[in-house]
């Protein structure tokens, strides 16, 4: 999470850590998969905003949109299937 999520991130480590969740979604132990579960929805709303905001630094788009000032929301549906959702 700190290397590729972090406060500096880009398209191509967030890319990195949702493939490297997604692996962790099938894992029998519980924590673990719900762990990856919350990593992998902090890392999808990262790529979703495609703009610098606050602390965390997209190098990829390093500035401020305006139009993007609003608040974001993600749900687990707006996901990817294999996003390791499994109860």
């Amino acid at each position: 999470m700190y290397d590729n999520v972090g406060v500096d991130r880009d398209e191509a480590r967030l890319q990195q850590a949702r493939a490297a969740f997604q692996a962790l979604a099938s894992n029998p132990d519980r924590e673990l998969r719900d762990a990856a579960l919350v990593a992998s929805l902090i890392a999808h709303a990262a790529l979703r905003r495609r703009e610098t905001r606050g602390s965390h630094i997209r190098r990829d788009f390093p500035a401020s949109e305006p139009q993007e000032e609003h608040r974001s929301f993600l749900t687990l549906s707006e996901m990817a299937p294999a996003a390791g959702r499994s109860a």
